[in-house]
């Protein structure tokens, strides 16, 4: 496991920062409300059933949407390991 170290902090006055972080929200929105497989075995699986994921600080916005594991994928997940 790798120890945890605290990371810098980002100084916000300084344009090149500022300009990067709105760089990266950017980039962050355009993966708002894309659907996520589960990968069991290093393989992709899509279910019919989605657990969405909110914003926690604004509901209305949906993160995302995760595919659903059953119990039948459940053990073939345990099965593996």
């Amino acid at each position: 496991m790798i120890p945890y170290k605290h990371e810098p902090l980002t100084d916000f006055t300084n344009m090149n920062n500022r300009e990067a972080f709105q760089k990266a929200l950017k980039m962050a929105d355009r993966h708002l409300g894309k659907e996520y497989p589960l990968v069991i075995g290093g393989k992709p699986i899509t279910t019919k059933e989605k657990i969405i994921s909110r914003n926690p600080a604004n509901k209305t916005e949906v993160i995302g949407f995760v595919s659903k594991a059953n119990l039948e994928l459940a053990e073939k997940l345990f099965k593996l390991h």
